[in-house]
């Protein structure tokens, strides 16, 4: 709600370089839409398979939890998504 919406990235060597020291990275800038309301405090990620249900494929927090309010964006600048199997 309130302007939430997943964004789709396609996994290729353009959007996630190949990893190294067995972490993956973002390639690219992932942005969601503006919210038009409160999304309550941002604190977890996920990656997941659809667009909507599927699978949870990695999930992760958030290094500082977020307060999101009306009119901002969330942004995962280039290399600030960290992912790291164990």
């Amino acid at each position: 709600g309130n302007g939430y919406a997943r964004v789709a990235v396609t996994n290729n060597l353009a959007n996630f370089p190949a990893a190294a020291a067995g972490a993956k990275s973002n390639g690219i800038s992932i942005v969601f839409p503006a919210a038009t309301g409160s999304w309550g405090t941002i604190t977890d990620f996920f990656i997941s398979d659809a667009a909507g249900a599927g699978n949870i494929l990695a999930r992760g927090l958030i290094s500082a939890a977020t307060p999101v309010v009306s009119g901002e964006t969330i942004e995962f600048a280039i290399g600030d998504l960290d992912i790291t199997l164990d």
